[in-house]
């Protein structure tokens, strides 16, 4: 049975009713082989469910407690959250005066636009403002009644007079039960270093995924069975249009994993937390930053990695539009690593290390 087939099979059978709700607290996108689910406030996608397995890899939250002092006002980190104007911490003085860790977005509502559901898709839009940070969002999500991901796209507006530096930082963590010590991890990264390296010296300390050399020795990214803690940021080859990033339970065989536009967002960020030997959370966050620092400190230094600095630049009024996709669906035991993801004729194209392929249509949808 060749993969396509298999993958066409899984989806088939499942009569749950498509259907969109809203509620005061989330909303729900209840497909027939996907459940979708993102907080009001703070706007944190807290739930990709595939259904068939009932497996929601973004099970990872934090408590108020365990956020940071100057976020415990906003909604709580979980599963997958935009980080918007920043990545980590702001400076002291912009702590001072009450902006939190990943941007003003965490404290704030975000407002649900009427929902379209015509044409066999689940959809909805949301936004939100920061007037202090001079930003809008507005964020798209689409999700086929029956199929294996979801395409979410954002629209991030500089409301202010004057043009800035800024960030946008998509922040997914997988978790428990999805994670495990035998999770594989695969992507088409490039060049990449530690997080722990001193900041002048990322060049002659790189490394090339997915060997990682860590200040503490080295490392295999594929594996999420490392006691250690660490982050390694990574960029893409010149010329890459497409960048991906996938995690492949092989005691379920489901893969999750996103795939987006490297131009939209060059850098991938692996966040690897273990806890008693076991792992807890992996972060495959990929975003316009790649280096966890202030603004005060990236404009003062030279730290870019092969010319790809830690931040972008909106002019003002000026909106800057990116999209993903997420997905999610299982494959046959032999596919344990992704060789390549790609868009063809109207597809996603997933080729596995093994040689075998699938092709999931994007049933009209553009990326």
């Amino acid at each position: 049975m060749t993969i396509t087939k298999y993958l066409t099979l899984a989806f088939l059978g499942l009569s749950a009713t498509a259907q969109v709700q809203v509620s005061p607290t989330e909303v729900v996108l209840d497909g027939k082989s996907l459940e979708f689910r993102s907080n009001v406030a703070g706007g944190a996608i807290t739930s990709i469910r595939l259904k068939s397995a009932n497996i929601n890899p973004l099970s990872w939250s934090l408590t108020k407690d365990q956020m940071p002092k100057n976020n415990q006002a906003g909604t709580p980190f979980a599963g997958h959250f935009l980080c918007l104007n920043r990545w980590g911490a702001p400076s002291d003085p912009e702590i001072e005066a009450g902006i939190p860790h990943n941007g003003d977005i965490h404290l704030a509502t975000w407002l649900v636009s009427p929902i379209d559901t015509n044409g066999g898709m689940l959809s909805y839009s949301t936004t939100t403002t920061s007037e202090r940070e001079m930003t809008k969002l507005t964020r798209t999500v689409r999700m086929p009644q029956i199929t294996g991901f979801v395409l979410v796209s954002e629209a991030m507006q500089n409301t202010g007079a004057l043009g800035r530096v800024t960030n946008m930082v998509q922040h997914p963590t997988i978790g428990p039960p999805f994670l495990t010590s035998q999770t594989i991890l695969s992507s088409n990264a490039d060049l990449g270093f530690d997080q722990a390296t001193d900041p002048k010296l990322l060049v002659q300390k790189e490394f090339t995924w997915p060997m990682g050399k860590l200040e503490s020795g080295p490392a295999d990214l594929t594996k999420t069975n490392d006691e250690r803690g660490y982050v390694t940021s990574h960029i893409f080859s010149k010329g890459q249009k497409y960048a991906w990033v996938t995690a492949i339970d092989p005691n379920t065989n489901v893969l999750f994993g996103y795939l987006w536009k490297a131009e939209d967002y060059p850098w991938l960020n692996v966040w690897h937390y273990a806890d008693k030997g076991k792992p807890v959370a992996q972060g495959l966050e990929f975003g316009t930053a790649g280096l966890g620092k202030p603004y005060s400190y990236l404009l003062a230094n030279d730290v870019n990695f092969h010319g790809r600095h830690s931040f972008e630049y909106i002019e003002a009024k000026e909106t800057k539009v990116k999209s993903y996709l997420a997905l999610l669906f299982k494959v046959p035991p032999t596919l344990r690593q992704v060789a390549s993801i790609d868009i063809v004729s109207g597809s996603i194209m997933l080729k596995g290390k093994d040689g075998a392929s699938m092709m999931i249509p994007l049933q009209g949808l553009k990326f």
